[in-house]
C-alpha cells in the first residue's frame, strides 16, 4: 500500500511541477517539493525498510509476521494521505 501512495504522491508532484513551471507559479515550488518529498520519498523508503526489516528475521517469525502486515486495517495506511492533503492545502492556500 505504502508503494502505491508513494507512486501516486510522486506523480502528482511532478505534474504540479510541470504546472508550476508552464504557469510561472513560483511560489508554489516549495510547497510542490516538499509533498513530493513526504509523499514520495519518505513514503518509499518506509515501505523499504518495512521490507528489508521484516527480511532479517528468522523465517518462522517473517511468516507470521507476513499476514499481520497485510491485515493492516487501511486507515492506517490511509492516514498519512489525509495528514498530507491537508498540508498541500495549506501549503498551497
Amino acid at each position: 500500500m505504502l508503494l502505491t501512495f508513494a507512486i501516486g504522491w510522486l506523480t502528482l508532484a511532478l505534474v504540479a511541477d510541470a504546472v508550476v513551471v508552464a504557469t510561472g507559479s513560483w511560489r508554489l515550488l516549495d510547497a510542490v517539493g516538499l509533498l513530493a518529498l513526504l509523499g514520495g520519498f519518505a513514503q518509499a523508503i518506509t515501505a523499504t525498510l518495512l521490507h528489508v526489516a521484516t527480511m532479517w528475521l528468522p523465517r518462522q517469525r517473517r511468516l507470521r509476521l507476513y499476514p499481520r502486515l497485510d491485515a493492516v486495517p487501511l486507515w492506517v495506511a490511509a492516514a498519512p494521505q489525509v495528514l498530507l492533503v491537508w498540508l498541500a492545502l495549506r501549503l498551497l492556500s
